[in-house]
Order: C-alpha cells, then structure tokens, then sequence
C-alpha cells in the first residue's frame, strides 16, 4: 500500500459521512473520535491529526497529502471518487492539484530524487 502523510489539519464537510470515509481510507488515518459536528482522525504512526466538520462551519482548506508513489496514489484518488485538475514537476518535486468527491481542494506531491 502506498502511505501517504497529512500535512494540514481541517476540512469542511458537505457530505460529512462520505469525508470522513474518504479520508480514512485514502490517507489511512484512523478515526480516533467521531461526534455529530466533528470527526478527529489520526496518523498513528507520526500522531498527525486532521478534523473533518459536519457543514461548512469552518472555511475549506486545501489539505497537503506527501505520498512516496505519485501515480499509485491519483490511481486511488480517482477509484474513490476523487479527480486530478493539474499536474506539475520541479526540479526537486512533482504534484498534483485534485479535488476530493465532494470537490474540496486537495494537493498531492512527492519529492524527486
């Protein structure tokens, strides 16, 4: 499985159930607690923490995802709902700006070797 890191922290639901699920499975965070207007998920491994809120009772965010392998993780993004706007290289990185099912922003990237 290619684990992908967390690198921001909140994210305004529309569809909070289908969030949370898509959270939890694309960036393999385990959903450490879960209410009616929140749900806190956690990296175990490096103790990250990102909240997902029922409504748009924060303003979005565009989350960043570090992954190791750039077209296994927009292969999943996609299989899971999600799609790729743009693509782009550095010389030191490459990346992808996406949106999730419900079309929050999100940025994926990789560092090149």
């Amino acid at each position: 499985m290619n684990k992908a890191t967390f690198t921001d922290t909140m994210i305004a639901a529309v569809n909070y159930d289908n969030s949370v699920q898509f959270y939890h499975l694309f960036v393999e965070l385990d959903i450490s607690e879960k209410t009616e207007a929140y749900t806190m998920l956690k990296d175990k491994e490096s103790g990250q923490m990102s909240c997902i809120t029922n409504g748009e009772s924060v303003k979005q965010t565009s989350p960043g995802i570090k992954v190791a392998d750039m077209q296994a993780t927009l292969r999943m993004l996609e299989e899971l709902g999600g799609h790729v706007i743009e693509q782009w290289v550095y010389s030191s990185m490459e990346g992808a700006n996406c949106k999730d099912p419900e079309g929050n922003e999100v940025l994926i990237w990789q560092m090149l070797e």
